[in-house]
């Protein structure tokens, strides 16, 4: 059987998510699977991997961690969205990602991430008038020191949509 018709008899052949939902006043995300669900304020950037880190050897029971912040628009610097083709078992399905940086005259400077499937509209991630609310989880591998990056999972007025893990604690060996 060929690729092409094996993909449309599997239904597989766009997994592209649709737009996400906008509008909505429940957005924050109140379980995680496997555990529990924490939420802290940000600290300053400098100090947002030792915090990182210390919440996480703090327990060894499973945690969906994420920090909470409030964003507002002259904060918000180098706006991007890339759509490219990602390898994926299931083919390259395009992918939408977004960056910018966030420079905050008190707490420093983070770099914050979005990611969905297939290509989308970003345009609300970009700041206007109205101060958003954000929950963010820290990649901790590719952050530096001097700037942490966020990945945004809960945007003020964004549908949650997806399922949150809790990862176990205690002290990281890799």
């Amino acid at each position: 059987m060929s690729v092409s018709v094996l993909t449309v008899l599997c239904g597989c052949s766009d997994p592209s998510l649709p737009p996400p939902t906008l509008g909505v006043k429940d957005w924050k995300p109140s379980r995680a699977v496997g555990g529990s669900l924490e939420v802290r304020p940000l600290p300053p950037a400098d100090q947002v991997l030792e915090d990182h880190r210390k919440w996480v050897e703090s327990s060894t029971a499973p945690v969906a961690r994420f920090y909470e912040t409030v964003l507002v628009a002259p904060n918000q610097h180098d706006f991007r969205v890339v759509v490219r083709r990602d390898d994926t078992p299931m083919g390259r399905p395009e992918h939408t990602y977004v960056s910018f940086i966030y420079r905050d005259a008190t707490n420093g400077s983070y770099e914050f991430s979005w990611h969905r499937l297939g290509r989308q509209n970003a345009d609300f991630l970009k700041l206007g008038d109205t101060p958003k609310q954000v929950w963010t989880r820290l990649n901790w591998r590719a952050s530096k020191p001097d700037l942490p990056l966020l990945e945004i999972v809960a945007f003020e007025g964004l549908r949650p949509d997806r399922v949150f893990l809790a990862e176990p604690g205690g002290v990281r060996t890799w």
